[in-house]
């Protein structure tokens, strides 16, 4: 192995056992909620510190400017689901409205309807229809 490749080992070994993960997967990896931490905090490093923090971090520049555009697209994205699931929610509220609404009438007249045979049944009792009495 030539001196290059020594150091290329060297440096992505020390990469892995400082951060505990193979050198080149650790941005892969990361979650949205994670890259927007990272571009939080890249923003809060001075310039002068940048390329340090983003060696420690195992992480490039072009990595922060991606996970931006990223970002910025999958809001773009959630906000126009966000408007089409809110017109479906109100159109589902809608329809259950209607359909408690339905409900209660039928419950209504199930109500009636039980009442009504209770009062046949008991007038069927008192005055029977073929003429016993009893």
């Amino acid at each position: 192995m030539d001196e290059t490749g020594k150091r290329r080992s060297r440096r992505c070994l020390r990469r892995t056992l400082k951060t505990g993960v193979p050198d080149g997967t650790i941005p892969k990896e990361k979650s949205d909620l994670e890259k927007f931490s990272i571009l939080l905090e890249s923003r809060s490093i001075p310039e002068d510190r940048k390329g340090e923090w983003l060696r420690e971090n195992g992480l490039h520049s072009e990595h922060l400017t991606l996970w931006e555009q990223e970002l910025a697209k999958n809001m773009d994205t959630k906000t126009e689901n966000n408007e089409s699931l809110k017109a479906v929610n109100k159109k589902l509220e809608k329809d259950n409205r209607e359909l408690q609404k339905e409900l209660k009438r039928k419950e209504k007249a199930l109500a009636e309807m039980a009442a009504l045979y209770t009062l046949k049944k008991k007038a069927e009792e008192y005055w029977p229809e073929n003429g016993d009495e009893k």
